[in-house]
């Protein structure tokens, strides 16, 4: 959110928090997920990570998005 918007660092936080404990269970869901796929990452010695990584960051983006869309 501080790359994205101008805000200062509380209210970035507070936005954060707010996502959490507004979608609990889409949050359980991709926990799971970004564990999952970073042991596959680290079971392949690492190199996973060079498909792993860039899908996670893809997807963490659009997550966001949709998540601070819904908010305002």
């Amino acid at each position: 959110m501080l790359l994205d918007k101008k805000v200062d660092m509380v209210t970035a936080v507070v936005s954060s928090i707010n996502a959490v404990l507004r979608n609990k269970p889409a949050i359980f869901v991709w926990v799971l997920l970004i564990v999952l796929l970073l042991g596959i990452g680290m079971v392949t010695g690492f190199l996973g990570f060079f498909v792993i990584m860039p899908v996670l960051g893809y997807a963490s983006w659009h997550a966001y998005r949709d998540t601070m869309n819904d908010q305002s």
